[in-house]
């Protein structure tokens, strides 16, 4: 009984939470910002300039392009570059 109520709570806690979250899918030659998770200084960016997209990995994960070095980054810290 309790692990049922339970098991209905954290489905209807997941519904919840991903209502606001905007689907993307991403391709390869986008252009992408990394965002940064550190604690910034008063005026620095939270978001790095735009990189290319290399390849699109399966497990969640995509190359960029950093100027002459590649560096494979989680889906979830990157947004895509509106220009």
């Amino acid at each position: 009984a309790i692990t049922e109520r339970k098991c209905k709570q954290i489905a209807c806690n997941n519904e919840r939470e991903n209502a606001a979250r905007i689907e993307h899918q991403y391709q390869v030659e986008d252009r992408v910002v990394n965002r940064t998770n550190r604690i910034l200084r008063k005026f620095s960016k939270k978001k790095s300039d735009p990189y290319q997209i290399i390849t699109i990995h399966t497990n969640s994960t995509a190359t960029i392009q950093k100027g002459t070095s590649q560096d494979r980054l989680s889906i979830r810290r990157i947004e895509p570059y509106n220009e």
